[in-house]
């Protein structure tokens, strides 16, 4: 699957606070770095479909990803995502091939803005919240210590994290570990998105 997206969008901006300690007489004005956030339109084949508030990287990884776990389509069915700017946000359209075309035009839109914190934004019907899960076979077999390894790898690898001190990350690990793949954003259930968009980009 392609993707395009455009480059160079901030995602930190400088905020001006007051900061106060039990030593010092009075506070202190600082500046700390924001995550920046911006609204992302999903469209498939130009059709609107939802509105994300998300930190405006991995674009890509997030439209791929959401339509995963959403279950709009199968990444075979994702030919490609195109990223613009438009207003003051930026829109994805996810072009799907037939099968997906043709069954994205028959669920329910979504009605609702995306939130953070939200799994069950716009839906309408009971059946597509108990939607049954996939069982995995038996087999992997992870030890405390790869997860011990892995979390603290987790902290480590947060580069927009240690900057803001105000993001969720979300990784895949190695059995013995070792973070391959990192995203961020200031909504958890972006940063996971984009973490299963961009391994199933490759």
């Amino acid at each position: 699957m392609r993707g395009r997206e455009p480059t160079g969008a901030p995602t930190v901006r400088p905020i001006g606070a007051w900061r106060w300690q039990d030593s010092a007489q009075g506070g202190e004005r600082i500046e700390r770095l924001a995550p920046e956030e911006t609204a992302i339109g999903l469209s498939y084949e130009s059709e609107p479909y939802a509105v994300l508030m998300a930190t405006p990287a991995d674009v890509v990884d997030l439209a791929v990803g959401f339509t995963l776990t959403e279950r709009v389509a199968a990444p075979e069915e994702v030919l490609e995502v195109r990223v613009s700017e438009q207003g003051e946000g930026l829109v994805a359209d996810i072009l799907l091939s037939g099968a997906g075309a043709a069954r994205v035009r028959e669920r329910r839109r979504r009605v609702l803005e995306g939130r953070s914190s939200c799994g069950l934004c716009g839906v309408q019907d009971p059946q597509d919240v108990m939607r049954a899960l996939p069982h995995l076979p038996p087999g992997l077999r992870v030890s405390p210590q790869a997860i011990q390894a892995a979390l603290a790898a987790l902290d480590r690898e947060q580069s927009l994290g240690a900057q803001t001190r105000a993001t969720h990350a979300a990784a895949w690990a190695s059995t013995q570990g070792e973070v391959l793949l990192l995203r961020e954003d200031v909504g958890r259930h972006n940063a996971l998105d984009k973490l299963i968009g961009a391994g199933a980009r490759g």
